[in-house]
């Protein structure tokens, strides 16, 4: 019988719906993986593509981490610039600094 990986969440039989909410899930995965490996308790076959999965879930994870803190910034930024107006203070238009995509 070959081996298998099994998530961290046992308790959880339909782990194909399970979700990571944050790198943290991520990094317990990938601890898990890293322990059963170490024990032979995977499949060798199947343990770098496993990793390379986790590897790329956690890449994009960051990314949107990180474009979610950068939209809660350009908020607060328009808030306060608003807020100054509001007040009189001359406030210089903002620049848009977003990368162009279209490249």
């Amino acid at each position: 019988m070959p081996k298998r990986y099994v998530p961290v969440s046992r308790s959880n039989t339909n782990y194909e719906r399970r979700r990571f909410v944050g790198l943290s899930d991520v990094r317990a995965e990938m601890s898990t993986l890293y322990w059963q490996c170490k024990a032979g308790k995977v499949d060798k076959g199947i343990a770098p593509s496993l990793v390379k999965l986790l590897d790329l879930i956690a890449h994009y994870m960051a990314e949107t981490e990180a474009e979610i803190q950068a939209q809660g910034l350009r908020r607060q930024i328009e808030e306060a610039r608003n807020d100054l107006l509001a007040r009189g203070v001359h406030v210089p238009a903002m620049i848009d600094i977003t990368p162009d995509k279209a490249g």
